[in-house]
């Protein structure tokens, strides 16, 4: 499985965050996970306080949700994360929410196309 990782430094601020998102599988079921952590001595990260911290995602959706991370980490001024990381989740919800609809009409329509049958 991938994983991502970037370095990031905040426009306004110009502090330096290290972006991870990573799979976890604490019961047994593959999930995406991403935090935000403060650089600290050079290379290492505070990585037992995440700043920002975004739970559970589709795989499919992962590296798009570690983009738009590093975007808002990238361009929005600290005080403000909470705020943007709620619509960001959002957002992804929302996202998934119209794929899985997608995912159940595909398989719909293919259902009938099998038994003959049309609502078209």
């Amino acid at each position: 499985m991938k994983k991502f990782g970037d370095t990031v430094t905040n426009q306004e601020s110009g502090k330096h965050f290290f972006v991870s998102t990573v799979p976890v599988n604490p019961l047994g079921e593959w999930f995406w996970q991403s935090a935000v952590f403060k650089q600290r001595f050079g290379p290492f990260a505070g990585v037992f306080r995440p700043v920002i911290f975004l739970g559970a995602t589709a795989e499919v959706f992962a590296e798009r949700q570690h983009q738009k991370i590093v975007e808002l980490v990238r361009e929005v001024p600290p005080g403000k994360w909470n705020e943007a990381r709620d619509h960001l989740l959002r957002t992804l919800l929302d996202e998934e929410f119209a794929r899985q609809e997608s995912d159940s009409e595909d398989f719909f329509q293919e259902m009938l196309k099998a038994t003959g049958d049309s609502s078209d």
